[in-house]
C-alpha cells in the first residue's frame, strides 16, 4: 500500500541500509567463511568436480540462503499483514543451469551459454490456519520483498516456487 493512515508517502524515505560482512579462505575448491556474527560456512564441490566433498556445494548454499530468506520474509509479511502465524513451511526446491556456461572451453572467452542458474521451481508448503488465498498474498509479497529472491530474479533466472497450504495434519 502506497500511502499509510496518515497520507505519507513510505516510498519518499531514504535509505536504512543494512550491511553484510564475511571473511573466506579458499583451497583448490574449497571455501571456510567466517561471517561478522560468528558462524562458520563451508563450502566446496564434489571430488569428481575437482574439491574433496567436504561441504555442499555454492550453489546448494545459495538455494539454502534462498529458503532461508523466504522463510524469514513470509514471517515477517504475515505478522505485518496480521494474517495467523506461520507454524513452519517445507521448502522442496530445485535447480537448474547449462554446466557449459562455466566449462565451455576456449576459458579466455565468454562461454554463449550463460553460466547462472537458469531456473529455480518447486514447492513451499505453509503450515498455518491462514487460507490459500492469505499465502497466496504471502507468496506474492515475499517473491518482491525477499533479498535474495529479487536478486535471483534480477538476474534473469526464472524464479517459479508454487506455494500452497499444508493439508490439515
Amino acid at each position: 500500500q502506497r500511502f499509510q493512515s496518515d497520507g505519507v508517502d513510505r516510498r519518499d524515505r531514504p535509505p536504512r541500509w543494512k550491511g553484510y560482512h564475511l571473511t573466506a579462505v579458499g583451497t583448490k575448491c574449497r571455501t571456510c567463511t567466517a561471517t561478522d556474527d560468528g558462524f562458520e560456512i563451508v563450502s566446496d564441490t564434489p571430488a569428481a568436480a575437482g574439491g574433496q566433498g567436504s561441504g555442499p556445494q555454492p550453489v546448494q548454499l545459495l538455494l539454502a540462503a534462498l529458503a532461508g530468506c523466504e522463510q524469514a520474509t513470509a514471517n515477517f509479511v504475515a505478522a505485518k499483514m496480521r494474517l495467523p502465524p506461520i507454524q513452519r513451511i517445507e521448502f522442496d526446491i530445485r535447480a537448474e543451469r547449462d554446466e557449459w556456461g562455466s566449462m565451455a572451453p576456449p576459458i579466455w572467452q565468454d562461454p554463449s551459454p550463460v553460466s547462472r542458474l537458469q531456473r529455480i521451481w518447486g514447492t513451499a508448503t505453509v503450515f498455518s490456519a491462514a487460507t490459500e488465498s492469505e499465502i497466496a498474498d504471502i507468496a506474492a509479497a515475499v517473491k518482491v520483498r525477499c533479498p535474495v529472491a529479487s536478486m535471483v530474479i534480477a538476474s534473469g533466472c526464472k524464479l517459479d516456487v508454487e506455494w500452497v497450504k499444508a493439508k490439515q495434519e
